[in-house]
C-alpha cells in the first residue's frame, strides 16, 4: 500500500452539469411544444400505433420526464453543489466520503463496517458503490478524475 491516509478531492463538474441542464431543458421545452400542436397518431416501428390523443400524452410524459432532469440539474446548480469542493479520505481504518444525493453532508465508516464494494459502468459513467450499515455511499468517476479513481478503487480493494 502506498500511503497510510489518501486524499482526494471530489466536485461536480460543471461543464457536465450545464450541458445537462441545456439539454434537458431544451428537451423539455421540444417535446412539450410538440405535444401542444400534435394532431397525428404515432407509429413506434409499426409495431405500436398510437392514436392522436394518446400520442400526445405519450410527448407530454416524455416531456415531463426531461423536465424533471432539468429541475434536478437546476437545484444542483443553484444549491451550490457545483462550486462546492468536498473531500474524501482514505486511512488503515475508516473511509471519509460526500453522502447523498446532493453531497450535504460527509460520512466516516470504518472500513471494517464496509460489507460490500461493487463497481459499476452505465455507459460512460464509472461508480464505486460501498454498502455500510448507514448506507449506500456511492462515488462518482466524473467527480474525482479517472487516476485518482483507479487508485482509489485498488487501494479500497486492498484494504477491505
Amino acid at each position: 500500500m502506498r500511503g497510510d491516509i489518501l486524499e482526494y478531492t471530489y466536485r461536480l463538474n460543471l461543464g457536465r452539469l450545464l450541458l445537462e441542464l441545456i439539454l434537458a431543458g431544451a428537451s423539455a421545452a421540444g417535446l412539450g411544444y410538440y405535444a401542444t400542436v400534435n394532431d397525428r397518431a404515432l407509429s413506434i416501428y409499426h409495431l405500436v400505433t398510437l392514436p392522436p390523443a394518446a400520442a400526445t400524452i405519450l410527448l407530454l410524459l416524455c416531456a415531463a420526464v426531461a423536465g424533471f432532469f432539468a429541475v434536478i440539474s437546476m437545484v444542483e446548480l443553484v444549491s451550490g453543489s457545483a462550486s462546492k469542493t468536498y473531500r474524501i479520505r482514505l486511512t488503515r481504518t475508516d473511509l471519509t466520503a460526500p453522502k447523498g444525493y446532493f453531497m450535504q453532508k460527509h460520512i466516516t465508516v470504518q472500513l471494517s463496517d464496509i460489507g460490500g464494494l461493487t463497481l459499476q459502468k452505465a455507459g460512460n459513467a464509472h461508480y464505486l458503490q460501498l454498502k455500510t450499515p448507514h448506507g449506500k455511499i456511492t462515488i462518482n468517476r466524473s467527480h474525482i478524475g479517472v487516476a485518482a479513481f483507479s487508485e482509489l478503487c485498488h487501494e479500497l480493494a486492498a484494504r477491505l
